[in-house]
């Protein structure tokens, strides 16, 4: 199934995931300046040129129309989905042992990781789709030239 580019969906994708790199961004700001541990300034430190790499990364594929970024933010993307699928896993399987009882904080996060790793496997999806159509796109103006 062939599916156009649609720029609305570009657009939203693009501002979800430029307003998720502000926020992370925020936390490692606040990672390298709130806490005395130097692990969470390190942490932060490390974390911030990560996020704003991506975003870069991200707006070459989504408005730059560019196939090789947009693969690239897809495996991202996949990589980040599997590592939040493993860690909401993790936390189903110690609730289920008996090591922590299933309560509203523990619900909550496991809420929160279910719906970021839907949204980042459907995002990493969409920019599959996208790369195969900016390639097609790219093949068709050499074609003309």
């Amino acid at each position: 199934m062939h599916l156009r580019f649609d720029l609305l969906a570009a657009w939203l994708n693009g501002l979800v995931l430029t307003l998720g790199s502000v926020a992370l961004a925020g936390v490692c700001l606040h990672c390298m300046v709130a806490p005395p541990s130097p692990a969470a300034m390190f942490g932060g430190m490390f974390a911030l040129p990560l996020f704003a790499a991506f975003a870069a990364l991200q707006y070459l594929a989504t408005l730059r129309r560019r196939s090789r970024a947009a693969v690239s933010a897809a495996m991202v993307l996949l990589g980040t989905a599997g590592l939040s699928l493993f860690a909401l896993l993790a936390n189903a399987a110690h609730v289920l042992a008996g090591g922590a009882p299933l309560d509203r904080p523990t619900a909550l996060m496991m809420a929160i990781l279910l719906g970021a790793t839907l949204y980042l496997f459907l995002s990493a999806r969409l920019n599959l789709r996208w790369a195969r159509e900016f390639e097609e796109e790219e093949e068709k103006e050499e074609e003309e030239r």
